[in-house]
């Protein structure tokens, strides 16, 4: 170091495209994760017995309110299914807005 002169030191930012490889893989992890889950709940629902989502009666449609339909094991994948697909949201939002500051898409 010179005492006449001032060096600029730069730290290693992160770059705007370095985030979107991030957010592209936190992406493409939490996608997959909602794909397992949906299949977890669907084959749940192929090999166990649910009662139907509504009923018709006398020409009317009977929908049963307040109450599990499954059980406890396919509320527990439904709700694990609701997550995945909040935090899913979440992660394709994000590469949006990265991906329109880019300007890779209008």
């Amino acid at each position: 170091m010179n005492w006449f002169r001032r060096e600029v030191i730069e730290a290693e930012s992160e770059t705007d495209s370095d985030r979107l490889a991030l957010t592209e893989r936190a992406y493409r992890e939490s996608k997959q994760r909602l794909i397992d889950a949906r299949m977890a709940v669907d084959h749940y629902r192929k090999t166990h017995k649910v009662p139907p989502q509504f009923y018709i009666e006398n020409g009317r449609m009977m929908i049963p309110v307040g109450g599990s339909r499954g059980g406890e094991e396919l509320d527990q994948l439904e709700r694990l299914e609701r997550q995945a697909l909040q935090i899913r949201n979440e992660r394709m939002r994000e590469r949006a807005i990265l991906r329109m500051n880019l300007g890779l898409v209008r």
